[in-house]
């Protein structure tokens, strides 16, 4: 299925999954760490791929690799995480500065805004999916990064927006918030097997794991 906003394809994949009888929720697989370095050939080899299809394509394809979702029977349908690595950043800002028909060094100044050093904190999009709008105004979400030596620092939260999604002629409710999580004194990210994220929404509880296969 192709999508222009990947936001709406997991409002689609969450109407599959909740008519599915048994809701997944095992860990999603990587093959890179937050700590692995964008090199060069990788740098050139999405211009290339950017001057066919664009930056904006290759940054949601970016997200959608990283994203984890896990769904529930209940009024909180489907949670999704979407952790930031380096080549992610890269990829936002080259897409922010062609929306704006801006060049290179202005790419590179937002990219210098925007980064977030994965050796200190971890930046995380989530997008819960409600079939209640008040499910989700009624609380904010409480965010936790739990890795191998223990549990990380409280999450800041950098944004939160709710907005109703059409759904097979009806509605369901988005809430999208950004947040940055710090890491425990002394964390090495090449030293770990993966890391998972806790989210609380009043009673209501999911963790979503990620491993690292290499």
């Amino acid at each position: 299925m192709t999508c222009r906003n990947w936001l709406l394809c997991f409002v689609m994949m969450v109407l599959q999954a909740v008519m599915a009888p048994t809701a997944w929720a095992g860990p999603k697989q990587l093959d890179t760490r937050p700590s692995d370095p964008v090199g060069f050939d990788q740098v050139e080899m999405f211009s290339q791929l950017a001057d066919q299809v664009g930056w904006g394509t290759l940054r949601e394809t970016e997200h959608m690799r990283l994203a984890h979702t896990v769904y529930g029977p209940d009024a909180l349908m489907a949670v999704t995480g979407i952790p930031y690595f380096p080549l992610t950043f890269y990829l936002q800002s080259r897409d922010w500065a062609f929306q704006r028909l801006l060049g290179i060094d202005e790419a590179d100044a937002h990219l210098e805004d925007i980064y977030v050093d994965p050796a200190t904190a971890l930046q995380v999009d989530i997008l819960l999916i409600a079939d209640d709008a008040s499910l989700l105004s009624s609380a904010v979400p409480t965010v936790a990064l739990m890795v191998e030596n223990g549990p990380s620092g409280p999450a800041t939260l950098l944004d939160l927006d709710i907005t109703a999604e059409p759904a097979l002629g009806g509605y369901l409710y988005a809430g999208r918030a950004t947040v940055q999580v710090a890491l425990p004194p002394g964390f090495s990210w090449p030293g770990t097997g993966g890391f998972s994220l806790l989210i609380e929404l009043g009673d209501l509880r999911r963790v979503l794991t990620w491993e690292f296969t290499g």
